[in-house]
């Protein structure tokens, strides 16, 4: 398993796993954040139906021989989102961009990261302390906040 940045969750290269976040206010005008989780347990979408140069989907199920049901994954998951969150509440940013960073994929490797007005294509050189990817280009060093990555150049 490897970490692809921002939000995705990649066995043997292919992504298992993605997570999506969304501010929100509540009905007290408070920011809340909203996060959602989708894991191909058993079967992973046909890859005709995602977007060009996506990450290929794998399922956990066809690429481990690992059933596991939803109940049973969402009780884990919790479980270590709790551990996670406590550790993030205790400790800092620092401890979990560590963490991450261990199990991140494509680290000094070239990719293109894709924002809403252009892309930027360059090596991967490291995710800062405000959790932004640090791309190397041949113009100098860029920090992202949000962007869609694809391994590799255009």
């Amino acid at each position: 398993f490897s970490l692809k940045w921002p939000n995705d969750v990649l066995l043997k290269g292919r992504k298992v796993a993605g997570i999506l976040l969304e501010t929100q206010k509540n009905k007290f005008g408070q920011d809340v954040l909203l996060i959602g989780i989708g894991v191909n347990l058993l079967k992973a979408p046909n890859i005709t139906d995602l977007e060009e140069r996506t990450t290929a989907p794998v399922a956990l199920f066809s690429e481990t021989g690992v059933k596991i049901a939803p109940d049973r994954f969402l009780e884990t998951l919790m479980t270590s989102y709790a551990r996670f969150e406590a550790k993030f509440q205790a400790e800092g940013f620092a401890t979990i961009l560590q963490s991450w960073t261990e199990r991140a994929s494509h680290i000094g490797e070239q990719i293109t990261a894709r924002l809403p007005d252009r892309e930027i294509t360059g090596l991967f050189d490291r995710i800062d302390e405000k959790g932004h990817l640090v791309i190397r280009t041949a113009s100098g060093i860029q920090s992202i906040g949000a962007a869609e990555v694809y391994f590799g150049g255009v």
